[in-house]
C-alpha cells in the first residue's frame, strides 16, 4: 500500500485552471469581434440604433468579464487565508481512501479508481481528476509509506489506456 500525506494551505489556487481561464477569454474576444463585424453591417444598412447598442454591447461584456475574473481571484485569495487542512491519502488496488483533517473535524472519503478521468503530474504535486469537478492534490514530498516511483509505477498501471497522465511545469 502507498500512504502519502499532504498539507493543503496554499493549493487554493489550483481550482483556477489557467488553460481553461485562457480559453474562455479567447471565446470572449472572438465573440466581442463577431459582435463588432455586426455592428459595422448595421452602420452599413444604415441602422445606427442598433449598431451603436452592438458597439456598445462589444465592448462591454469583455469589460465585464475581466471585472469578474479579478473578482474571482480576490475571493480565492480570501478563501486561501482560511484553508489548513491535511489529507492522508491511502492508495488500495481498488481505490484512494482519503482522510481530511480540518480543525476540528475529520471526513472520509473513497474514490474508486473507474471514476478518475485524468491525472497531471507538476513540479511539487499531482492532480488526480475524479470528474470534470473534482480533483486531488497530492505532494510529491508527503510519501510516507511507498515511494514517488512506487506511485507512478501504479498510477501508470491504473490509467493504461483508460485516461491520460499528462507532465506539467
Amino acid at each position: 500500500m502507498i500512504t502519502n500525506t499532504t498539507h493543503i494551505t496554499d493549493m487554493l489556487e489550483l481550482t483556477v485552471n489557467s488553460k481553461q481561464q485562457k480559453s474562455g477569454f479567447i471565446f470572449v474576444i472572438v465573440a466581442a469581434a463577431i459582435t463588432l463585424a455586426a455592428s459595422a453591417l448595421f452602420f452599413i444598412l444604415d441602422m445606427f440604433e442598433i449598431g451603436i447598442f452592438t458597439v456598445v454591447f462589444a465592448v462591454l461584456i469583455p469589460a465585464l468579464v475581466i471585472l469578474g475574473r479579478s473578482f474571482q481571484k480576490k475571493q480565492i485569495k480570501s478563501d486561501k487565508l482560511q484553508t489548513n487542512f491535511t489529507v492522508i491519502y491511502k492508495f488500495t488496488p481498488y481505490g484512494i481512501n482519503t482522510e481530511f483533517t480540518y480543525e476540528y473535524a475529520v471526513e472520509t472519503a473513497f474514490y474508486k479508481w473507474p471514476l478518475m478521468t485524468r491525472a497531471v503530474e507538476r513540479t511539487t504535486h499531482f492532480l488526480i481528476y475524479m470528474n470534470a469537478a473534482r480533483f486531488l492534490v497530492i505532494d510529491k514530498n508527503g510519501f510516507t509509506e511507498g515511494t514517488l516511483n512506487d506511485f507512478r509505477r501504479s498510477l501508470s498501471d491504473i490509467a493504461y489506456g483508460k485516461f491520460p497522465i499528462t507532465v506539467e511545469s
